[in-house]
């Protein structure tokens, strides 16, 4: 065998490796400037309880939770914050929670930490949902914004 009649498939397997090389590096920074760009820092959510927040290694007590993010609607700088406030027994939510969103406000109604009813209120309208004993949607109706102040 001569090895001068291999040299032109060595030569055309090297440049096939060397291109696939030379376009993944581009596309790899671009892949990583872009996870950098989506995990910014701006993106964070921060969990605050009580001074004695934590019994036994589980929260307990009055908590607050926000958490700040972009909206990715099309608006540049449009900032969302999300925040949650309510009481946790023995590392569960119970009773009622408020939850504020950029888009509604929300009541939700916690035993042993399964949600069992929400009424959620935005602008237009309203929305009660019930829950089963698992915390699965069982029903869900709308209402005007005149029900629900009343």
């Amino acid at each position: 065998m001569k090895i001068k009649s291999y040299l032109p498939r060595i030569y055309d397997a090297l440049a096939a490796i060397l291109l696939v090389i030379v376009m993944g590096i581009p596309s790899l920074i671009l892949w990583v400037l872009l996870a950098f760009y989506a995990y910014d820092g701006v993106s964070k959510s921060v969990h605050q309880g009580e001074a004695k927040a934590y019994k036994d290694g589980k929260r307990e007590g009055k908590w607050n939770i926000t958490s700040t993010y972009i909206l990715h609607n099309g608006n540049n700088g449009n900032n969302g914050k999300t925040s949650a406030e309510g009481l946790y027994a023995q590392g569960v939510k119970i009773g009622t929670w408020k939850v504020q969103t950029p888009y509604e406000q929300c009541l939700y109604e916690y035993d042993k930490g399964v949600v069992r009813e929400a009424i959620c209120h935005d602008t237009r309208a309203f929305t009660y949902r019930t829950f089963d004993e698992w915390g699965n949607l069982i029903e869900s109706k709308k209402g005007s914004s005149e029900e629900c102040k009343r």
